[in-house]
């Protein structure tokens, strides 16, 4: 007997496989949600592409990178920066120096003063570093007239840590 690598072996007879079975068939709502299910996922991942452009046009952004800075609070009146930008914030990374800097989603409150609680409020104590994670456009940061402040903000949160 000679074997030929590309032939199957005279012993098997092509008649001895079962037959193909035919695909299972769907109702037509099932094709309808299966349909449906596919399209959403397919407009997700066109949603998540159209965003990471647009943050990168809008926002110039390299890495997510909006801007990183160091400011001085001003010594006269309110000890604010603000910071507002085009395309989303996902949150920002702040240093405070030997006082505590809060952070706070949207523009300045009303009086000038920090906000101490609520949504969107959130205290770096003095000496740390914190990343806070933010929405909207803008952020506001408030601390001690003539400190500076160091921050990095970014378009995207945070990463998750185990």
């Amino acid at each position: 007997m000679s074997l030929n690598l590309f032939q199957r072996p005279s012993t098997v007879d092509d008649n001895d496989s079962p037959p193909p079975r035919p695909p299972e068939r769907l109702s037509g709502r099932q094709a309808e949600r299966a349909f449906y299910t596919e399209l959403v996922s397919q407009l997700n991942q066109l949603v998540q592409s159209f965003t990471a452009q647009m943050t990168r046009l809008l926002g110039r952004s390299v890495n997510n990178v909006l801007e990183t800075a160091t400011h001085k609070f001003p010594s006269a009146g309110d000890a604010v920066v603000t910071l507002s930008y085009r395309t989303p914030i996902g949150a920002v990374t702040v240093r405070a120096g030997a006082n505590a800097v809060t952070v706070a989603q949207g523009g300045v409150s009303s009086g000038g003063t920090a906000p101490t609680e609520g949504k969107g409020v959130w205290v770096v104590p003095a000496n740390t570093r914190d990343t806070v994670a933010i929405t909207g456009h803008a952020v506001t940061l408030y601390g001690t007239a003539g400190q500076s402040v160091s921050y990095q903000v970014f378009a995207a949160g945070p990463e998750p840590m185990a």
